[in-house]
């Protein structure tokens, strides 16, 4: 029992091919939340399904993050969604991550975005 649940994981685990030339390569993992202040969004409109990053994904403002891709993924059902990041919140540390309803939704094993794993796995997609 414990060896294919630690198959299972290792095998989601994979899942997310990390993107060596991104501005910000490799695999992060973090707390995932809900995303619901879009007073200060960097592009023009929310996209469906938004994100937003710690504020050292902008520093320096050349490699900020406005409008990039990132793949998210439930660690425990290897559910994906595919997000475009639309601000930054200077409340997040570490690789913590915000996301909206919709994004919170797709996560969810239920699609109920209050049942959310308590962290993610996420990468910038190339």
């Amino acid at each position: 029992m414990v060896f294919s649940r630690l198959a299972s994981l290792v095998a989601i685990a994979g899942i997310v091919q990390a993107c060596e030339q991104c501005v910000h390569p490799g695999n992060f993992t973090g707390t995932v939340a809900w995303y619901n202040n879009f007073t200060n969004i960097c592009l023009g409109s929310v996209p469906t399904i938004a994100a937003a990053t710690p504020h050292h994904f902008w520093d320096p403002r050349d490699e900020a993050p406005c409008g990039m891709k990132i793949t998210v993924i439930n660690p425990y059902t290897g559910q994906q969604v595919v997000a475009t990041i639309a601000g930054q919140d200077t409340t997040l540390a570490g690789d913590n991550l915000l996301l909206n309803t919709a994004g919170l939704a797709a996560l969810a094993p239920d699609a109920n975005p209050n049942h959310v794993p308590g962290y993610v796995n996420w990468t910038f997609n190339g």
